[in-house]
């Protein structure tokens, strides 16, 4: 544990009681995370029931699982929303799965901030991962598929539907590394890509942009950003990424 000379991190400072009152936001949030952390015991006993709670969740629901969490967690086609999943998985625990949105500064009016949506990263580090047939690539996917399956089957998945659905999974993430933008094509000039949200709708009708930005922006931090509308200007820095992706997934099944 960290700190510096003057204030150094001491752990008998985060085992104090917390005080909604005396104890500032950042100093309460580490002592939750320090608690959560260090009682190995209460980690132990409740093993992987806390993610399997979440994974009951409307949202979150894994297919792969819903013979072991029971009807509460069952999938069903005509409940799920893929822009209410990806907005919950963005907004509540920072994981950009396909679309990768932030705010930062306009490339060209540098004293403006603007949203910005990009490509986001797969599982694997490099596109070439999912794309080269050198054994070195092969062994990354293999391993990536044997830990997928592994991870269903310990949260109660039947093993042969767990490397099924895991099979399609990798399938997935090899169809979305051909359509990434490979890094020497990612120029300053072609992502700068700016729009309003109508222009992008317009240009890529299958996805709610405007109620996917509404869902995960944090106005707390960006109140400005608390009523926009279609007018609001972007900067769409992959928009062939986006045309491809979602022709991608017009074809898949949604499960």
């Amino acid at each position: 544990m960290s700190g510096t000379k003057d204030h150094p991190l001491q752990p008998a400072l985060l085992e104090k009681p917390l005080s909604k009152r005396r104890d500032s936001e950042a100093a309460q949030k580490a002592k939750i995370l320090y608690s959560s952390c260090i009682n190995e015991n209460k980690i132990e006993k409740a093993d992987a029931k806390p993610l399997l709670n979440l994974l009951k969740h409307s949202p979150f629901r894994w297919p792969v699982l819903e013979s072991n969490l029971g009807p509460e967690g069952l999938w069903s086609e005509r409940k799920f929303s893929m822009l209410q999943t990806l907005a919950a998985l963005r907004g509540q625990y920072s994981n950009s799965v396909f679309i990768r949105l932030y705010v930062g500064f306009d490339d060209k009016i540098s004293n403006e901030h603007v949203i910005k949506l990009d490509q986001a990263s797969l599982s694997l580090s490099a596109r070439e991962d999912y794309l080269e047939n050198t054994t070195e690539a092969k062994s990354y996917r293999d391993a990536l598929l044997q830990f997928m399956v592994d991870t269903a089957v310990l949260l109660g998945a039947n093993a042969s539907r767990a490397e099924m659905d895991m099979k399609s999974v990798l399938k997935l993430e090899v169809k979305i590394a051909e359509i990434i933008i490979a890094h020497e094509n990612r120029t300053s000039e072609s992502m700068y890509n700016k729009m309003n949200l109508s222009e992008l709708t317009t240009m890529i009708p299958q996805f709610d942009w405007l109620g996917y930005i509404k869902k995960v922006i944090d106005t707390k931090l960006y109140p400005h950003l608390k009523d926009i509308d279609a007018s609001e200007n972007v900067i769409v820095r992959v928009p062939q990424y986006f045309k491809d992706l979602f022709r991608i997934l017009e074809s898949e099944r949604k499960k």
